[in-house]
């Protein structure tokens, strides 16, 4: 188990090499820590995926889950991370994945990235698994302190907690949907690498239509393959591969509450806090939204 949450995902076939951004992640002068922040089908991991082939062998990579809620599992994963990067001195694997190990250890993890033989990439990937107020405290130490020469990546579906703090000092970048979202080319490329060829203005459109989300332009070509008409015209919310992604990223993961609010709002084309509180009959739904 813990062996595939240090594993690389492998490169996917019809996969678009994201240049640009990797260019500039790999900055020579670029900041230590790199924070990947957007909703689900945007490439997150893809792109943290090529990031560490580039970077390759020096590149440690943790798939965080729920059990890194735990101090103790999280230093563990951390330390197994790099311990694949560069063996780590073995008295320092026993402080950090000891019983009671926490935020107090992670100038150890610091440490061991400092003295290692060359600069190392340490990737966590799904870090919004991560919700317990003590495994974020490690997270958010160890982004303050990563050493000069190496850098933290961390990809998840919401804004990384100490950004403000690390963009003050010049040592974060940022990557959100604007950056993530595909333009008329890339979506040209993804739809080719799907057997699906359109005239330039219908791509043209369609990236319009997504708002150039790649798993929607995916989504697209499946659609527009199955019923055999133009992407760009069948394309829509209603449509059953669109569905599907939604309940499996989505409406499985949301709660019974929030599942009831999309429900009940779902009647309304365009939709504000005030009109969906006089809806669902409560308050503050501006939060929810």
């Amino acid at each position: 188990m813990l062996d595939a949450k240090l594993q690389v995902p492998p490169p996917r076939p019809g996969i678009v090499v994201r240049s640009s951004l990797l260019d500039r992640m790999v900055a020579a002068d670029g900041p230590n820590v790199i924070a990947v922040a957007a909703p689900p089908g945007y490439g997150k991991t893809t792109l943290l995926a090529q990031l560490s082939e580039r970077e390759r062998p020096r590149v440690g990579w943790l798939s965080a889950d729920r059990l890194d809620n735990d101090p103790a599992v999280l230093l563990t994963d951390l330390a197994a991370a790099l311990d694949r990067i560069e063996a780590l001195d073995r008295a320092v694997v026993r402080a950090l994945t000891s019983m009671g190990a926490g935020v107090a250890t992670v100038p150890l993890l610091v440490d061991a990235l400092r003295s290692m033989t060359g600069p190392a990439l340490l990737v966590i990937d799904q870090a919004d698994e991560i919700t317990s107020p003590e495994s974020l405290d490690i997270l958010t130490e160890l982004a303050l302190s990563v050493p000069d020469g190496s850098r933290l990546a961390i990809a998840s579906r919401h804004h990384f907690g100490p950004a403000a703090r690390l963009r003050a000092r010049r040592g974060l970048l940022e990557i959100g949907v604007e950056e993530l979202a595909m333009d008329a080319a890339e979506a040209d490329e993804l739809l080719r690498r799907a057997d699906l060829e359109l005239a330039d203005d219908d791509v043209a459109a369609l990236v319009e239509r997504t708002e150039g989300w790649p798993a929607g332009l995916y989504l697209a070509a499946l659609a527009a393959k199955s019923g055999g008409a133009t992407a760009g015209i069948v394309f829509a919310g209603d449509d059953r591969f669109v569905g599907d992604y939604l309940r499996a990223e989505f409406l499985e993961r949301a709660s019974r509450s929030e599942v009831a609010f999309l429900t009940r709002t779902s009647i309304l084309d365009r939709m504000c806090g005030p009109l969906c509180d006089a809806v669902v009959g409560r308050r503050r739904s501006g939060d929810v939204l």
